[in-house]
């Protein structure tokens, strides 16, 4: 969790991406549930959020990200964001 306040670590984290997720993006871009944005940031549209939701009304599917998620989003600016994955001043 210091890497998402302290820029210093966040440009010496190390961030690996699965092709599965690269998979689920192609997929979510697809069915209109994600667009993206300028930078190639990435947001959910009103079905994606849609979606998101009922999964997690659901109480059993990826409980462990949504707790992480919940205590991250509000220290995770697009600033820290280009430092862990692209090793660049925002």
């Amino acid at each position: 969790m210091r890497a998402i306040t302290d820029e210093d670590s966040a440009r010496r984290l190390m961030v690996r991406i699965e092709p599965s997720v690269n998979r689920a993006t192609t997929l979510l871009l697809a069915r209109k549930m994600l667009v993206r944005r300028s930078a190639g940031s990435l947001t959910l549209t009103e079905t994606g959020r849609a979606a998101a939701d009922e999964i997690e009304k659901s109480g059993n599917a990826f409980v462990d990200e949504i707790t992480f998620m919940k205590v991250l989003h509000r220290k995770l600016t697009d600033k820290i964001v280009n430092l862990i994955f692209w090793k660049r001043e925002a």
